[in-house]
């Protein structure tokens, strides 16, 4: 393995370790990627005590953990994409699983209250708008989401065959369920936070 093809691994490694497991990335990789600086933040946010925290939301010296960390996955997987040739395939599960919560909230999202709120910041879905915008929005992520999968996998057809397997569909443009107004109820972060991957 030359030099190349060794770096090459270790930065394919250590993105999918990160969006699996959490586990950390190393200065040099970050570096090499791009994302140092929103890394860094997380970190800091991460490992910050609680009331601190609070306090410095509030007074807008350091910006809300779950956006921090929205901002930092959605790099993350940009540069591990970016170098796969073909992508784990658990990591088109996780796509899929995205894909078909994102279904569920542009038809009937019974599930809302389930979500991380790092799931709506990360596909720009404002959470507390009416439900029509909230559904537009989860209808246009779904069709991002998708043109990216369809990227991935080699095409549409191998696309929608992963899909079918797993029971994901896309939705009908005349889909108009009507649906209950949508609910999140927000729960303190323990001092301890490990965000959810």
């Amino acid at each position: 393995m030359n030099q190349d093809d060794r770096m090459h691994y270790e930065i394919f490694f250590s993105l999918y370790k990160f969006i699996r497991e959490g586990m950390e990335i190393p200065p040099s990789i970050r570096n090499h990627c791009g994302f140092a600086d929103e890394y860094r933040m997380f970190e800091v946010l991460k490992k910050m005590d609680q009331e601190l925290y609070e306090q410095k939301k509030r007074s807008g010296e350091v910006p809300d953990i779950d956006t921090a960390y929205a901002k930092l996955i959605t790099s993350v997987e940009k540069s591990f994409e970016s170098i796969c040739i073909e992508p784990p395939i658990p990591y088109l599960v996780r796509l899929c699983n995205e894909m078909k919560d994102l279904k569920e909230l542009a038809t009937a999202p019974k599930g809302i209250d389930g979500q991380p709120l790092h799931f709506f910041i990360k596909y720009g879905i404002e959470w507390n708008r009416p439900e029509d915008v909230i559904r537009k929005q989860a209808e246009a992520a779904f069709g991002k989401l998708y043109e990216r999968f369809v990227r991935l996998t080699g095409g549409r057809s191998q696309a929608d065959a992963f899909m079918r397997e797993l029971k994901v569909e896309r939705p009908a443009p005349s889909e108009t369920t009507p649906r209950r107004k949508p609910h999140i109820t927000v729960r303190p972060k323990p001092k301890g936070r490990k965000m959810g991957l």
